[in-house]
């Protein structure tokens, strides 16, 4: 399986998220300087045994980057990927399908804009743990 498509879909699929963005989802760092936007990156996988024994388990750390030009903006940005915008949530949060996926930190920054300015961005990095079978 390939986790970035799959994360992507996921992501572009949750109608919150496009009615902000778009199709700006991506899977690498942001591709231009158009926000609002989300850009997701797998830090690490470990592939552990099943309870039978058997391999074929990947858990990931997957950082989750909700970037617009107000802090408000990408708050609302970040509640629309971890929620959806339903309650209790149909959002990355808690998300089960191809692969399962947990909130587990989720920090605000405030990021120069490189453009030799005084201008900034502002982020909210949310941190998922991410499950998903080999055999998919």
């Amino acid at each position: 399986m390939n986790i970035e498509a799959e994360l992507r879909a996921a992501l572009t699929g949750f109608s919150a998220v496009t009615a902000i963005v778009g199709a700006r989802v991506w899977d690498e760092w942001f591709k231009n300087d158009t926000v609002p936007a989300v850009v997701f990156e797998i830090d690490n996988e470990d592939q552990e045994n099943t309870l039978v024994g058997t391999g074929g388990l990947i858990f990931a750390d997957v950082n989750v980057i909700c970037r617009a030009n107000t802090r408000k903006a990408a708050r609302a940005l970040a509640e629309a990927v971890r929620i959806n915008g339903t309650t209790p949530g149909t959002g990355l949060a808690g998300y089960t399908g191809r692969f399962d996926a947990w909130l587990e930190d989720r920090q605000n920054a405030r990021v120069p804009k490189n453009d030799g300015g005084n201008a900034h961005w502002y982020d909210v990095n949310m941190s998922f743990k991410v499950s998903w079978s080999e055999d998919q």
